[in-house]
Order: structure tokens, then C-alpha cells, then sequence
């Protein structure tokens, strides 16, 4: 009986000196709360939406944050060729081409900055 009351006395003892205190969110006692915050994604191209009839089409850009200046290019939705490049001064403006300078049923549109992908398009040329 006395061994019994001994092991239940060093089991309680143990139990209590290497046990956590922890809240009702499984955190360890004075642990501040984590802040977790949703991530924006940023559409940095859009293409303005026109008649379906008109011969051109206007892509909207803007730059990231701390970016002055990048390049808009085009390329061939098929084949790993760059049709066109455009220097960008400005963090944010209108760029528009009539879809006769590319005579394809698409193209694909990527925006650089610092020689740095940000963003790519996929636009449809509708004729």
C-alpha cells in the first residue's frame, strides 16, 4: 500500500511540474495572438472591353509599388516569339494597337519591370 502511495504522490508530481499551462486555443499561457491577414492579389493588366467590331484594343497597366518604369511585351501564344516591346514611363496609363498589327487569333501580353516578370495577359483578338 505504501508503494501504491508513493508512485500515485510522484505521478501527481510529475504530472504537475512538467505539465503547460495552455488558453482555450491550445497556445502556451502569455503567448500574444497571431495576426493572420488575407493576401491581395494585384492585377497590375486588364484589357478595357470595346464593341467586338473595333480594330483595336486597349490593355489599362500599372506598375508595382516603387517601380518607375518596365515594358510591355507581346508575344506568340504558340510558338516562343516576341512580337513587339514597348518601354513604359509611367506607373500607370492606357496602352491601345489595332489588332491588324499582329494578325492572330490571340496574343499574349507580359508585363516587365527591372527585367522581372509581374504579370502576363491573355488576350483574344476576335476579327
Amino acid at each position: 500500500m505504501k508503494k501504491i502511495l508513493i508512485i500515485s504522490l510522484f505521478s501527481l508530481i510529475s504530472i504537475f511540474s512538467f505539465g503547460q499551462q495552455i488558453d482555450e486555443n491550445g497556445r502556451p499561457a502569455g503567448q500574444t495572438k497571431s495576426v493572420a491577414g488575407i493576401s491581395v492579389v494585384e492585377k497590375y493588366l486588364a484589357e478595357t472591353k470595346t464593341e467586338k467590331s473595333a480594330g483595336s484594343f486597349t490593355i489599362n497597366y500599372s506598375l508595382p509599388v516603387g517601380k518607375n518604369s518596365g515594358e510591355l511585351r507581346f508575344f506568340h501564344p504558340q510558338k516562343d516569339q516576341e512580337l513587339k516591346k514597348v518601354t513604359l514611363d509611367q506607373t500607370k496609363g492606357t496602352v491601345s494597337y489595332p489588332k491588324s498589327d499582329f494578325n492572330l487569333k490571340g496574343v499574349i501580353v507580359a508585363l516587365y519591370s527591372e527585367n522581372k516578370l509581374i504579370e502576363t495577359l491573355n488576350l483574344l483578338l476576335e476579327k
